[in-house]
């Protein structure tokens, strides 16, 4: 089976070192027409641990198990800054193209069409709402849907995931953590995802966005979108979660 290797490493975090899923990751990242831009920045981070993580771990794994064809134009990094400070914007500051992300972390744009995040393990969300030690298995918790809550070592070759394999083997998208984006977002990357990856959403995403959706929500998800470089799938969107919450959970 291709998930059987994975084991628990605690009572949230599973990991796998199933072959066939890290091959498909390295190929991703190797093989990608966006590889020398990925190597810049790792060249940059060179000695600190940095982890793949979210729609870069997630889309190869779900390309290898499905045989879906889309391109990942969107790569994050997580660097660990568990035992020291350190300042992003610094070591990245003579990259041409770089500015901010939503959340206030590096974000690179070297070419059209390319998104490159680089945050430290404290910029999770959690980490503002809780106070919890930081490291890998909250900076996971901090992501707001399943199958992005992934990432992968650099150097250990290890993929960790928080519920993101099981729902990813179900074909599901569902909550993880409700305060990791604002409703407007979340609701837009829950209907998103599911269509991008040919997923259902989940018990859970439907019941969230069954209590949350209303019309008022609408100039936020129309935001998130022309944030997103995705205007033109508004109608689309906001059809899908009346639809959602006319069926219920």
């Amino acid at each position: 089976m291709v998930l059987e290797m994975m084991t628990q490493i605690s009572t949230k975090v599973e990991i796998s070192r199933d072959r066939r899923l890290i091959d498909a990751i390295q190929r991703n990242l190797e093989k990608s027409p966006y590889s020398k831009y990925l190597e810049r920045v790792l060249e940059i981070l060179e000695g600190k641990v940095v982890y793949l993580w979210g729609g870069a771990v997630r889309d190869p794994i779900v390309r290898e198990l499905y045989g879906l064809n889309f391109e990942t134009r969107d790569f994050d990094f997580t660097v660990d800054d568990s035992k020291e400070r350190i300042d992003l914007r610094r070591l990245l500051k003579g990259l041409d193209g770089m500015t901010d992300s939503r959340f206030g972390t590096p974000k690179w744009r070297p070419v059209e069409g390319l998104e490159i995040d680089i945050g430290p393990f404290s910029a999770g969300t959690i980490f503002k709402i809780k106070n919890l030690p930081i490291n890998l298995e909250n900076v996971l918790m901090s992501v707001d849907v399943t199958p992005s809550a992934l990432a992968y070592g650099l150097k250990d070759k290890t993929i960790y995931s928080v519920k993101a394999l099981e729902d990813i083997k179900k074909k599901e998208v569902n909550v993880l953590n409700p305060y990791g984006e604002d409703p407007s977002a979340l609701m837009c990357r829950l209907v998103l995802q599911s269509y991008r990856l040919k997923f259902e959403i989940g018990k859970k995403g439907r019941l969230y966005i069954a209590k949350m959706y209303s019309p008022d929500l609408n100039r936020g998800i129309k935001s998130f979108l022309e944030y997103k470089g995705a205007k033109q799938l508004f109608t689309f969107v906001v059809r899908r979660l009346r639809q959602i919450q006319e069926e219920g959970p």
